[in-house]
């Protein structure tokens, strides 16, 4: 998409440059969202409202997405593992529903924004991009991060900057293949920032982004926190057609009520750096999830962030990607599931709306209210009841007892079987009845058009669900195993193995457990209770697997 000649452009270099568009600007909350979250910032840092062609694509409403989903991850030195091309689809379906996104923001160029932008390019999607060029580390930050606890040695940062030339060209090409898809060109991501782990200096940066504004038609950027905008903005306007800003009021200590006032501070002060350049927010959000500070944290803040933000973006004129689409649990600490790295989204890591969905599709024009009134609730109960309605009753999402939620993906354990168990007395109750009867019952369990089960259970003599206590060892002192016999099973239950067993098609295993001791190798002498007798502890072992 070429770069706009409009009135309201600004001049770069000698020549007018505006902000690609395309649609028109989403309506958002009210207004009354922002008072509620401190209203205007201090006085004398308000932000000037921007004219419309401010806005990147004429959009208001964006968000940051990257898609990795359990188990997935980017290439961080270890190789990636993307999603899919279905999970992409799937993800870009669901943020077609409100809050409705079309503008995203990626973070590289590598497969898996290439898969994205393919992705939206096969299916004919209307969703546009801001493409993101990621830069590695060109200075080691050692003294000034706190996560880099020993220098980066000069080969890598060698390395490094080989790497960001060769990322550098893939924007270009995928800019300049997609040009109706990507709108804006984003070169590194908190790059400047002083207290990054990918330090690039001002010199490298203002080169990369003139690299790319010199070879491609859209809009270019970097994206950073506002105090790097503010330190360099400068140096940065005659290189770049918009400022793409970071702000978080949650990470500097803010709680929700000062949250808006201090946003609002955070683009002031850039827009004060650099009047007349249109600014866009690249990044804003508010954390479901945080361990670092849970009093800040939770579903009800993120909403009431989200809206007010919104709502001050429509009134100002400003694009706002929320950060971020969805959560991303391979962020943070491996086994720290609550930090807040991975508590961002809108969504949760597998896909399930949080509150702030939920509450903007129950205001948006045309969204699909997620309602209790639309929860049916029966119930049945010793009391009485018999699928008896229940009024359901609201949650509050901050106090609600937290949700489980499983991973099968994730493999943990081997699953050898699904099925159930053989037992005497259900033996029993099979054979009263006719044999055809008795075969329409195994082969609704075991055959390949039944259950078909895989794992099957069965007591080693007589358990609680037997018509009567046995022993295969039933003469006390019988140490030698002399008067062993399975004798006792040969009335009901050998005969239901044997008929399960000749069910066509049937394959499963039989794991064989004892409830019981004979009660002459135990303590007590008796069926229930006690300990096995230390000196019968061989004989039952013979017992077990004769």
């Amino acid at each position: 998409m070429m770069k706009q000649q409009t009135d309201n452009g600004r001049i770069v270099n000698g020549r007018r440059r505006g902000i690609a568009r395309f649609g028109s600007a989403v309506v958002l909350a009210a207004a009354s969202s922002v008072a509620a979250l401190g209203g205007q910032a201090a006085a004398g840092k308000a932000f000037r409202p921007q004219a419309e062609s401010a806005l990147l694509a004429g959009t208001v409403r964006a968000v940051a997405y990257s898609g990795f989903r359990h188990g997935q991850r980017p290439d961080r030195g270890s190789g990636a593992i993307n999603p899919t091309r279905e999970q992409i689809r799937e993800d870009l379906e669901i943020l077609r529903q409100p809050p409705a996104f079309s503008l995203i923001r990626l973070y590289d160029c590598g497969e898996n924004s290439r898969a994205v932008l393919e992705t939206i390019a096969q299916h004919e999607l209307p969703i546009r991009v801001m493409l993101g060029a990621w830069l590695k580390a060109e200075i080691s930050n050692h003294e000034g991060c706190a996560w880099l606890t020993a220098p980066i040695p000069d080969d890598v940062l060698a390395a490094n900057r080989r790497a960001n030339l060769e990322e550098i060209d893939r924007a270009i090409e995928l800019a300049r293949r997609f040009p109706e898809i990507v709108v804006a060109v984003n070169v590194g991501n908190e790059a400047l920032v002083e207290w990054n782990d990918h330090l690039v200096s001002i010199d490298a940066m203002v080169d990369y982004l003139r690299r790319v504004r010199e070879a491609i038609g859209q809009p270019v950027t970097t994206a950073d926190n506002y105090a790097a905008w503010v330190r360099h903005g400068r140096a940065l306007a005659p290189v770049v057609d918009f400022a793409a800003v970071h702000t978080y009021p949650v990470w500097e200590g803010r709680d929700i009520d000062e949250a808006m006032a201090f946003t609002e501070e955070n683009l002031a002060a850039v827009q004060a750096t650099v009047p007349e350049m249109p600014i866009v927010i690249a990044e804003a959000g508010w954390p479901s999830e945080a361990v670092e500070f849970p009093a800040r944290a939770g579903e009800r803040k993120q909403a009431r962030y989200f809206e007010a933000l919104m709502a001050w973006a429509e009134q100002k004129r400003v694009t706002t990607f929320w950060f971020e689409a969805f959560d991303e649990d391979w962020k943070g600490e491996p086994g720290r599931s609550g930090g807040a790295e991975k508590h961002w989204g809108l969504y949760t890591v597998d896909r399930w709306p949080k509150l702030v969905v939920r509450r903007v599709r129950e205001r948006d024009a045309g969204g699909e209210p997620v309602a209790v009134s639309d929860v049916a609730i029966y119930q049945t109960s010793r009391a009485g009841d018999r699928l008896s309605p229940l009024k359901p009753s609201a949650v509050d999402p901050e106090t609600a007892p937290r949700t489980l939620v499983l991973h099968p993906e994730t493999v943990h354990q081997t699953l050898i079987g699904i099925g159930g168990a053989f037992t005497e007395s259900a033996a029993y109750v099979l054979a009263e009845l006719s044999e055809a009867n008795r075969g329409e019952v195994l082969a609704s369990w075991f055959s390949p058009e039944g259950a078909h089960y895989s794992l099957t259970r069965t007591p080693i003599a007589s358990c609680d669900f037997s018509v009567r206590n046995f022993t295969y060892a039933p003469v006390p002192g019988d140490v030698e195993l002399r008067h062993f016999s399975i004798e006792p099973d040969e009335t009901w239950l050998l005969p239901m193995i044997r008929g399960a067993l000749a069910v066509p098609g049937a394959a499963f295993r039989i794991l064989a457990s004892p409830w019981t001791a004979p009660p002459w190798m135990k303590s007590n002498g008796t069926w229930n209770g006690g300990e096995l007798l230390p000196e019968h502890e061989d004989t039952f072992a013979r017992y077990l697997v004769k």
